[in-house]
């Protein structure tokens, strides 16, 4: 199944905020080097975010001091929007998949837009790279694995200390609350 496809219900909720790990059957054999076979859709598992108290307010103060604040998420782009305004991003709705994307326009597409949905680990170092290319100190925020590249690559690095050992080790500073 691919996004376009999902049942209405569950679209809906993803454009809430809502992730959707859907579950599915094939009697297809399946390879790792081939294309996924249609699959039987069999249940999803619908998760949701929270958004810790401080964050507007924190993205309040960024604003003000003429900080732009960037949202980088391998998550589906429509859900990555949806926790973004909720959070107070502005400029939420200037969102793109970089799915869509190739590296070489990702330079450009770093100028025009705040929300980066189905991002790669290699895209998330690029984008941290275009931005410091355009004159901008970045500061990045990160918890995973796939996060490590961009957060070694960024001005200062900072990951969450209930994130995985490679971000840590890749970022210049650990917040210990993870807040």
């Amino acid at each position: 199944i691919i996004s376009g496809e999902l049942p209405e219900d569950i679209h809906e909720l993803m454009l809430q905020g809502m992730r959707a790990i859907a579950i599915g059957y094939t009697e297809k054999t399946v390879d790792d080097k081939e294309e996924l076979p249609r699959l039987q859709p069999l249940m999803a598992i619908i998760l949701s975010d929270t958004i810790r108290n401080n964050t507007k307010e924190t993205l309040e103060y960024f604003h003000q001091e003429g900080i732009d604040a960037k949202i980088i998420s391998g998550d589906n782009v429509n859900t990555v929007m949806a926790i973004a305004k909720k959070a107070g991003v502005l400029n939420y709705e200037r969102c793109i998949d970089m799915s869509t994307i190739n590296d070489d326009e990702i330079q450009e597409v770093v100028r025009n837009y705040t929300i980066f949905g189905r991002v790669t680990p290699s895209q998330k170092k690029m984008i941290v790279e275009a931005l410091k290319n355009d004159g901008h100190h970045v500061a990045m925020t990160g918890d995973g694995t796939n996060d490590a590249p961009a957060l070694a690559q960024a001005d200062v690095g900072i990951a969450m200390n209930s994130g995985t050992i490679a971000a840590k080790e890749a970022a210049n500073m650990v917040d210990l609350d993870s807040n």
